[in-house]
């Protein structure tokens, strides 16, 4: 599928979600005090042809809201060009590149250049969420490019749906599916991947992406990356310094904390999301891991 058949399936998506083709009002989450590691803040869609369009909608000047001290917006080019100020220098965003940048900061997201030009935007505040764009602009810069293989699209387009869906908003399925979007962001852009040989880049994808199947296995992900499971497994550990079993288990352990700390998923539930038939076996990790039971970090 290419650039434009991925735009359009986004539009799509959200069309099928219930959301009108016109001047999109964002949708908003009721105010709160960002608390929470990944929050959203609001997200909408815009299409310049149908005008009032807003020049400065996220330039830096305007104030924050007051109870976030910073937060970070996502602007995702679907058609035509937008101008992006970076301390004071234009840059261009065009079509399947995307804004990600703080407020406030030395940036600002302009009026669009072309009248058709269509995007979207996703603005959120947290520790977490924060981190990450911190990280990715630090090594990338606010332009991103390159993404129009990645998940981010068709990721967005489902959050904008889940917004159209509930007239209660779920803020904890809004933050999981936020977070998502973000890891999904800084695999794509940080391109550290990029400094190892393809099969452990492409085995490291599979256990980024998988690791929620309790069958994955030192086996199956080297047939997968065409080595035999010996040489595979000597050459993640040359590349990452740990083995690929150790890899995983920090992946599903980070990813069981993060569930636990900002979703009220059960435990049970968790322990499946993240890989593990056995409960007690889950126990046992996660107690080894952090030093505590996973009940005692909600306790806390």
């Amino acid at each position: 599928m290419n650039l434009q058949e991925r735009h359009q399936a986004f539009l799509g998506m959200i069309e099928t979600g219930g959301i009108p083709f016109e001047y999109y009002k964002p949708f908003a989450p009721p105010q709160f005090a960002c608390t929470q590691p990944v929050r959203l803040m609001d997200i909408g869609y815009k299409d310049a042809s149908l005008g009032d369009i807003v020049p400065d909608f996220l330039d830096n000047s305007l104030r924050p809201r007051p109870e976030v001290p910073r937060w970070g917006a996502l602007q995702y080019v679907l058609r035509g060009e937008m101008r992006f100020i970076d301390h004071g220098k234009e840059r261009i965003v065009a079509s399947g590149q995307a804004a990600l940048f703080a407020v406030p900061s030395e940036t600002a997201y302009y009026d669009p250049l072309d009248s058709n030009a269509q995007w979207f935007f996703i603005t959120f505040c947290g520790s977490t969420a924060m981190g990450v764009v911190d990280e990715v602009v630090a090594k990338n810069g606010n332009i991103l490019e390159g993404l129009e293989h990645s998940r981010l699209v068709p990721m967005a387009a489902r959050l904008f749906a889940m917004a159209s869906a509930h007239a209660v908003p779920n803020l904890f399925s809004f933050s999981a599916a936020l977070y998502d979007i973000l890891m999904e962001l800084a695999a794509e852009v940080l391109s550290y991947r990029k400094n190892y040989p393809e099969p452990i880049a492409h085995a490291l994808e599979l256990m980024d992406h998988e690791f929620g199947d309790s069958t994955l296995s030192l086996e199956s992900l080297a047939a997968r990356v065409g080595l035999s499971k010996y040489y595979f497994a000597r050459m993640f550990k040359d590349s990452l310094g740990e083995s690929p079993g150790v890899y995983l288990q920090e992946k599903r352990m980070q990813t069981a904390m993060d569930l636990l700390l900002r979703t009220n998923q059960p435990v049970k539930e968790i322990q499946y999301l993240c890989g593990f038939s056995s409960y007690s076996y889950f126990l046992t990790v996660f107690r080894k891991f952090y030093g505590m039971p996973p009940g005692a970090v909600r306790s806390q």
